[in-house]
């Protein structure tokens, strides 16, 4: 979202949570001073999936959204993101899609 407040791409009449992420207190992006908390995410691009082949990949973000915006990946296929973890390729390190859809996807 960051990003999206950085290029103008939001409105400025957006309501917009003022305070910490407990607070209640909403106001529009026009009337904020500053932006501040803002926790930026680093997107992994080292997605793996299994087949009976075995570990298929890497694939991107981008690659792996788009193909789950489709309908091309079952919510019970094994994945796994790679996060550094070369030589990890083994069927018990890696977990159903649906484990991941809403926070990665």
């Amino acid at each position: 979202m960051i990003a999206w407040y950085n290029g103008g791409h939001l409105p400025l009449t957006l309501h917009v949570r003022k305070g910490d992420v407990d607070s209640s207190t909403f106001v529009q992006l026009q009337d904020i001073d500053e932006i501040v908390n803002v926790v930026e995410t680093v997107q992994c691009n080292d997605w793996y999936y299994w087949t009976n082949e075995g570990s298929q990949g890497p694939f991107t973000h981008a690659q792996m959204s788009v193909w789950h915006e489709h309908g091309y990946l079952d919510a019970a296929l094994l994945v796994k993101r790679g996060e550094g973890e070369e030589g990890i390729m083994s069927v018990e390190y890696f977990l159903p899609l649906s484990n991941y859809i809403g926070s990665d996807f």
